[in-house]
């Protein structure tokens, strides 16, 4: 027989909301221990959701304790963190456990309660509430740098801190910017771009923590867009000032450009922070992170470059061209077999097997030469080849940019494999007996010694071309290591003739005698002078109403047109100077 104190239903089973138990299993829990319906068991649960906690009960202590533990068999049966517990609500002011009077979590279910004068905080609330002050904060109107500063790292004297700076050429800003946004996005607290009087200088942290007449003021963040040949550009910041944390530990970055009068730039990035070896530490890993990712070069890698030039030269370069070539295949290079042949060996082959040969202990960089008449095919052969050779990155580098030899070799370095193309390579490495000036010379020796500095493993395949071999300093052609291989490329014969014609005019119809007919009256010429001759066949057909289908009155009006008698300098331009005199079939 039960006595009266056991009978007084003096107890709650209490439910706690969390974070992580399902609220489907909630109220089927509340629905299974009490005999509710679903309906109100959800009520129940909602409540838990909304207040923190929901109570069951009262109960007579016997019974409040056979709800407890069931539900605690079933909670740990479900793999749950749910908290329940039983209190006895005629004493409850001497009960131990003190619930958040935010969350409504008790003191046993969080790590630390703190009391006040109105109830109890938990300190996930205050972790909470934090974060949602200093979002408040970070968005809080500012009109100056030294404001920002002064609210991020306190009002503390910037004698106090230390700062590193490194420097950056302008042509890395692509991928500087992909390895700012990946590293400092991820730790901002706040992002802004700063107002600058003179936009060529440079700025450093002691200057935005100015608070005379000279403060820096806030402005919106400038970008300017860069072709790195992707379908959308890369937007690479002007300037600006990062607020940054990192595991609680507040610094800050600044970037910024000085230029100088020839149009030329280099970029500044500085990180601040309080003396210690936890900003030395934070500021080591940040620039090894940058470098890697510049080293990495993945905006540039695989592509068609060349460097821009200032209008007035400064030494250096500023900027990537990307250049978008397009694609040749191999059909569409109308050469004499073994001409191709040799290409695929000496060429394409050759860097298919760099890895076995270096395995055997053979050098892997390599130099050919391409000589041959204007038009004969060396410019579209070398597209070939960038087409070819997809993993390669391809740096086109003509006369008039001899001063940034050093430039382009050390790129060639960083973003092997490499095809280093050099054209017209007879106005760059002439002969000395044609030289005129000593830098002429001076150039020709830096770029041997640039060739011959390579180490022999370098992923390097040099691409020289020439209308004029004759021209070429011996030291360059006759010297192995240098160049390995010079490839001719003659006038087209009849056989690439007749293909160069299928290959120029396949929306042109011309019956195959014509063909043949127009085979013969050209030899002599080049590959470029036969993709003159289908357009302007093309054009003479459209004027007499047959579009695209050719006769013979239109051969021998464009050929007169274009090779007409007594004009040599027609004949070399349109690539015939060697064509004998038309004849009338």
């Amino acid at each position: 027989m039960l006595n009266a104190d056991d009978n007084a239903q003096h107890f709650e089973v209490i439910i706690y909301n969390d974070k992580t138990t399902p609220f489907e299993f909630v109220a089927g829990l509340i629905s299974h221990l009490t005999g509710l319906p679903l309906y109100y068991s959800e009520e129940a649960a909602r409540r838990i959701s909304h207040t923190g906690k929901h109570a069951l009960g009262p109960y007579p202590e016997s019974i409040a304790q056979v709800i407890y533990q069931e539900a605690k068999q079933a909670i740990e049966s479900a793999g749950h963190p749910l908290f329940i517990e039983t209190m006895n609500i005629a004493h409850s002011e001497q009960s131990a456990v003190v619930s958040c009077s935010f969350c409504g979590k008790p003191s046993t279910a969080v790590d630390r309660l703190l009391a006040g004068q109105n109830g109890s905080i938990c300190d996930e609330c205050i972790t909470s509430s934090a974060a949602v002050l200093q979002n408040l904060l970070s968005t809080a109107r500012v009109s100056y740098t030294y404001q920002l500063l002064d609210w991020h790292f306190g009002k503390v004297s910037p004698e106090t801190f230390v700062k590193t700076n490194h420097v950056y050429p302008g042509r890395v800003r692509a991928d500087l910017q992909i390895a700012i946004n990946e590293i400092f996005n991820a730790n901002a607290i706040r992002i802004v771009g700063i107002k600058q009087q003179y936009g060529y200088e440079k700025i450093d942290l002691t200057d935005l923590w100015t608070s005379v007449r000279n403060a820096h003021g806030l402005a919106p963040i400038s970008f300017e867009e860069l072709d790195i040949g992707e379908p959308e550009p890369i937007k690479c910041q002007l300037n600006g000032l990062w607020l940054l944390q990192d595991n609680g530990d507040r610094y800050a970055a600044v970037l910024s450009r000085e230029k100088d009068y020839g149009g030329n730039f280099t970029i500044y990035l500085e990180i601040s922070g309080p003396q210690g070896e936890r900003t030395a530490e934070i500021t080591r890993n940040i620039f090894s992170k940058i470098e890697e990712q510049i080293k990495a070069a993945q905006s540039y890698r695989g592509k068609v470059l060349s460097l821009e030039q200032a209008p007035h030269y400064g030494g250096s370069s500023t900027g990537i061209t990307v250049h978008k070539m397009q694609t040749v295949n191999r059909r569409e290079i109308i050469l004499p077999e073994q001409i191709i042949e040799k290409l695929d060996r000496t060429i394409v082959r050759f860097c298919a097997n760099r890895e076995r040969l270096r395995a055997l202990g053979l050098q892997t960089k390599r130099g050919v030469l391409f000589y041959g008449p204007p038009g004969t095919g060396k410019t579209h052969t070398i597209r070939y080849l960038a087409s070819m050779l997809k993993d390669h990155t391809t740096f086109l580098v003509t006369a008039e940019q001899i001063g940034l030899l050093p430039e382009y070799f050390a790129l060639a370095r960083l973003m092997q494999p490499v095809i280093f193309v050099i054209e017209d390579a007879d106005l760059l490495a002439k002969a000395r007996s044609s030289m005129h000036s000593p830098g002429e010379e001076v150039l020709l020796n830096h770029m041997l010694n640039e060739m011959d500095g390579l180490k022999e493993d370098a992923d390097i395949l040099f691409v020289l071309s020439t209308n004029k071999p004759e021209a070429l300093e011996e030291a360059l052609v006759a010297r192995p290591g240098r160049i390995d291989q010079l490839i001719e490329f003659p006038r087209p014969d009849e056989d690439c003739r007749i293909r160069l014609m299928k290959l120029y005019g396949n929306a042109l119809t011309i019956n195959p005698e014509l063909e043949k007919n127009i085979a013969k009256r050209t030899e002599g010429v080049s590959a470029s002078f036969l993709k003159e001759l289908m357009r302007r066949l093309a054009q003479y057909s459209i004027d007499r109403g047959e579009d695209g289908i050719i006769a013979k009155t239109d051969v021998d009006q464009a050929l007169e047109e274009m090779l007409f008698a007594n004009n040599l300098l027609n004949r070399a331009i349109l690539g015939g100077a060697n064509v004998s005199d038309i004849e009338q079939f």
